[in-house]
C-alpha cells in the first residue's frame, strides 16, 4: 500500500506540474540607444510569476516582427503557451518593423543594439524572474 500511494502521489505531482497556467500580456516600450527609435516589446508572463521563472527573449526572423509570436492559433499564441507553462517570454519589432518606428536595418548594426536594449530592460526585471535564454528564429539578429 505504501508504494502504490507514493506512485499516486507522484503521478499527481507530475499532473500538477503539467497543468497550464493562464498568462498575461503586457505592452513595452525600449528605447534603442543608437538610433533612438522606441522599439515596442510584449512580455507575456505567467499569471503566478515567481522568482524562478526563466525569461526568454524570442528574437524574429528574416523581416519579422513579435506579432508571429503573439498571433493566436488554437486559442493562444506561442507566447501564452509558453507563458502558460512557466516562461516570461519576451518578443520586440526591430528597428523598422511592425509597431517600433524607424528604419529597417536587415537584421545588422542598429537591430543587434536594439536587441542589447531589450536584453538590459529583461535584467532590470530581473528581480521578479530568472534570466534565460535567446531564442531566434530564422537566423534572427
Amino acid at each position: 500500500m505504501q508504494s502504490r500511494l507514493s506512485l499516486l502521489t507522484l503521478l499527481a505531482l507530475a499532473l500538477l506540474c503539467l497543468t497550464a497556467l493562464s498568462a498575461t500580456v503586457e505592452r513595452h516600450r525600449v528605447t534603442n540607444p543608437t538610433t533612438g527609435v522606441e522599439l515596442f516589446v510584449q512580455v507575456a508572463r505567467p499569471q503566478v510569476a515567481a522568482a524562478s521563472s526563466p525569461a526568454l527573449v524570442l528574437v524574429p526572423g528574416g523581416r519579422g516582427d513579435s506579432s508571429g509570436f503573439f498571433e493566436s492559433r488554437a486559442g493562444a499564441s506561442d507566447a501564452e503557451l509558453l507563458a502558460e507553462h512557466g516562461f516570461v517570454v519576451v518578443a520586440f519589432d526591430p528597428d523598422g518593423r511592425g509597431q517600433s518606428g524607424g528604419v529597417e536595418d536587415d537584421n545588422g548594426f542598429a537591430h543587434q543594439d536594439g536587441l542589447a536594449a531589450v536584453i538590459r530592460f529583461v535584467a532590470s526585471e530581473a528581480a521578479s524572474y530568472l534570466m534565460g535564454e535567446i531564442v531566434t528564429v530564422s537566423g534572427g539578429l
